[in-house]
């Protein structure tokens, strides 16, 4: 045997350099792959299935999940499906247009990568086309969509490490879940199975060849080959689906004939609208809960408060009457649009059972449920409630529904600036009960009672119910400071409730989708506001309101369960009002702040009776019965003195103001 041959000290040092080299390449190698897929979480196949809301189930109906998907910034909505959920054609179609070598390839499809390699010299072209199903997978779920050479090397990294985490079954269904398919309303459709409903109106598993083909086919350009807008397109592009799953033997000669003569069959956009508008700013509300909450990012159900038939109901309400209200301030406003905003709460528990915050969730995002308006008269009740609180808790001032209140003109003294309220329409009536100053929505009357029972315990009712911002100056007994509808609307919980105020909510738990652990329940305690005798007086007023006061239109329109509300005018139209089951509020307005131009009976109040008219055909708002009265309360008025006889239906205004700081209340 020969012997080996010397080598050099050059050759020794040239080889030492070449094994360093090598190592250096290896571990630079090992780097980049573990740099490349230390993304890769043992949740990915949950990525773009986060979050999961489901309907509060209803007597009678059943649980409902209306979203899946993602609610940050980053809006997307996904119908998560298995494989065996998924129509064969679908499959096949995918993998024949996308990667059809996908069953061959351990995540890089060298063969087709060469090919486009040596292409795009040939042609001096950037190589295109080279990604398998594998690729984009990886793309779609940690990469951005920048073109760059670091970025396939990224992607090739992290679609080895796919596949061998996953089957290839694993993969598809991932693939189908997370394959971004379009815009549609204010979201992104993620994944196949939510195109199919918005294209079809139905499941994947109930697709034919012809329309699994052209989903198949909008993959590559979802916007541009949109059927919708461009059906040439989207016909040419499915019908090249059709010939190359021919070519690769998926289909027959006759199927294939007998899908390229087959009509698109995509639905018209208006009869899958509802399925991607309706709750939208109801999802925006339980977005906010959850931020608050503070949840950590993984995914979740989420049992939400919305009855869904409460919120259709809620939606075509706004609709209909958005026309009416145009007509209504066209003259005034020039076409501009006012908004509209509506919360239903369950009386019982404060859940939000149905929530509008806009007429058009596409057009403007702007949730007016949320947003800081003056709330004018609905206050009102806060005033009332605070004297007989202090009447009735207290026993140290007199005051009950009968108390004559005074309404003539009158300049009230606070911190030395003069204030001076004037009643709508310039009506002064004089003295009148309590009550009735309620119902006629009087100004004046109104800051006498929150002088004499003290502007800081009307402050302090208000705050109690969740009116943070009240201060106590006279002009707060008129909603003088910002309130949001949802506020306004859980601050009238006590009148409802027997005196105990809620806070209103969407979220009833979170649950941890992997592992079904509980992460959160509701379960904030009521909060005693108002002793329930105060509580029934105020609402008995308030009762008087829709009988013959400001917001009688109601029963006029045919609204006949029992019921108590408010109506209120600032720059806004508002009207507040509840049965013993359901709780209602209504905003209309302009996002400039402008004057509406329309009182509250003419703007919130039609909105309110038409929804709450059809809401009342359901169960349980249907149960909707008299206002119960506590025991304590015949003691109370008995106790109290006679009612005076009713007031001069109107008196003429004073010439001269009076300072109310030196009046007595009546």
């Amino acid at each position: 045997m020969p012997p080996y041959p010397s080598l050099s000290s050059k050759q020794l040092r040239l080889l030492a350099c070449a094994l360093i080299f090598l190592v250096a390449v290896f571990i630079g190698a090992g780097f980049a792959y573990t740099r490349a897929t230390r993304v890769i979480d043992d949740a990915m196949d949950y990525k773009f299935r986060r979050i999961a809301l489901h309907s509060w189930q209803a007597p009678g109906a059943a649980s409902v999940k209306y979203f899946a998907g993602s609610l940050d910034k980053h809006r997307f909505r996904v119908q998560a499906v298995t494989l065996a959920e998924t129509s064969p054609w679908v499959k096949k179609a995918v993998v024949a247009i996308e990667d059809h070598r996908f069953f061959d390839h351990s995540g890089i499809d060298f063969k087709r990568t060469a090919r486009a390699v040596w292409d795009s010299f040939a042609n001096s072209n950037r190589p295109r086309g080279t990604s398998s199903l594998t690729q984009q997978l990886a793309r779609s779920l940690y990469l951005s969509t920048e073109r760059s050479y670091r970025r396939k090397v990224r992607e090739a990294l992290i679609a080895m490490e796919l596949e061998r985490r996953k089957s290839k079954d694993e993969i598809l269904e991932l693939y189908l879940n997370t394959v971004p398919m379009g815009h549609r309303a204010s979201y992104d459709l993620m994944g196949l199975g939510a195109a199919s409903l918005d294209l079809f109106g139905k499941p994947l598993n109930n697709l034919d060849l012809p329309q699994s083909a052209l989903l198949a086919g909008l993959i590559q350009q979802p916007t541009s080959l949109h059927p919708r807008r461009r059906p040439d397109a989207a016909k040419e592009r499915r019908n090249l689906v059709l010939a190359v799953m021919r070519k690769l033997g998926y289909i027959d000669d006759n199927q294939y004939h007998s899908a390229v003569a087959a009509p698109l069959g995509v639905l018209p956009e208006q009869a899958t609208h509802n399925a991607y508008s309706s709750g939208q700013y109801f999802i925006d509300a339980v977005r906010r809960e959850l931020r608050d909450l503070e949840q950590p990012e993984k995914p979740v159900d989420v049992v939400t408060t919305i009855d869904p038939r409460l919120q259709r109901i809620a939606e075509k309400t706004v609709a209909l009457y958005g026309p009416k209200l145009d007509k209504l301030t066209a003259a005034r406003h020039k076409g501009e649009k006012p908004e509209i905003a509506l919360v239903a709460l369950d009386t019982h528990s404060g859940a939000i059972r149905a929530l509008v915050g806009g007429r058009n969730f596409e057009a403007s995002q702007l949730n007016h449920a949320f947003s800081q308006r003056q709330p004018g008269s609905t206050f009102k009740p806060i005033v009332y409630a605070a004297a007989l609180e202090r009447s009735v808790r207290y026993g140290d001032f007199a005051f009950t529904p009968f108390t004559p209140v005074d309404d003539t003109p009158a300049v009230f003294i606070f911190n030395n600036v003069a204030y001076e309220p004037a009643n709508y329409g310039g009506v002064v009536r004089g003295l009148m009960p309590a009550r009735q100053a309620l119902a006629l929505s009087s100004n004046v009357a109104t800051v006498r009672v929150a002088l004499k029972v003290g502007y800081e315990r009307v402050a302090a009712l208000a705050q109690k119910v969740g009116l943070r911002s009240t201060q106590a100056t006279p002009s707060a007994a008129l909603g003088a400071y910002e309130v949001t509808p949802v506020q306004l609307a859980g601050a009238y919980t006590p009148f409802a409730n027997r005196g105990l105020a809620l806070k209103p909510y969407t979220i009833e738990s979170i649950a941890d989708r992997m592992t079904g652990a509980l992460l959160y329940q509701h379960n904030t305690p009521a909060i005693p506001a108002l002793d329930p005798t105060s509580a029934y007086l105020t609402t008995n007023m308030l009762e008087d309101v829709l009988t013959w006061g400001t917001g009688a239109y109601a029963r006029q329109m045919g609204f006949r369960l029992p019921a108590a509300g408010k109506t209120g005018t600032d720059d806004d139209g508002w009207f507040a009002g509840f049965t013993t089951e359901l709780l209602c509020v209504v905003w209309v307005g302009f996002d400039d702040n402008r004057d509406l131009g329309l009182d509250g009976s003419k703007s919130a109040l039609p909105v309110w009776t038409d929804f709450m008219k059809e809401a009342g055909n359901l169960a349980p708002y249907n149960k909707a019965a008299k206002f119960e009265k506590p025991a304590a309360v015949d003691r109370f008025l008995a106790a109290m003195a006679p009612p005076p006889p009713p007031p001069d239906p109107e008196l003429p205004a004073l010439s001269t103001p009076r300072i109310a700081a030196d009046l007595p209340l009546n």
